[in-house]
């Protein structure tokens, strides 16, 4: 929907700049409008259901999550279920590691004066890269086999 608002709108500007016919005019505004206010009925309804979704796993997910946990420890915690909650803690950990890593990152890195697409003289240096590299591989693919 939202791609063919932007499109809409595009069509819209292309007939104000040429100075088409007022019913033209018109009719392009109302399907612009009419897509427009779709969409944020469209926004509003996908934030209400993202509640929800957050809403059920803070208030009943998480919760059952908890006793089932506190349970295992109260009957003896089967040694595989026990590593298994070690491994997801520990992944919980390591992403949120990683999460504070890529902001810091995010916040230090000027990707402003960055180029935007790959020259063809990077393009032709990186091909010349994979080459060397292969050649390298396949010799010392030689070297291992001897």
């Amino acid at each position: 929907m939202k791609f063919e608002y932007q499109r809409k709108v595009a069509t819209l500007n292309k007939l104000k700049k040429r100075g088409t016919n007022s019913e033209a005019l018109e009719k392009a505004k109302a399907a612009v409008s009419h897509l427009h206010t779709r969409y944020i009925v469209d926004m509003q309804s996908m934030d209400s259901t993202v509640s929800e979704i957050n809403q059920l796993r803070d208030e009943q997910l998480y919760p059952k999550l908890v006793d089932l946990v506190e349970n295992l420890d109260d009957v003896g915690c089967n040694v595989t279920i026990c590593k298994m909650v070690i491994m997801w803690e520990t992944m919980g950990e390591e992403h949120d590691n990683q999460c504070r890593i890529a902001a810091i990152l995010r916040d230090h890195l000027d990707l402003s004066q960055s180029p935007k697409e790959t020259s063809e003289h990077h393009h032709q240096r990186t091909f010349q890269l994979l080459a060397v590299v292969q050649d390298w591989h396949m010799l010392f693919c030689k070297l291992i086999d001897h």
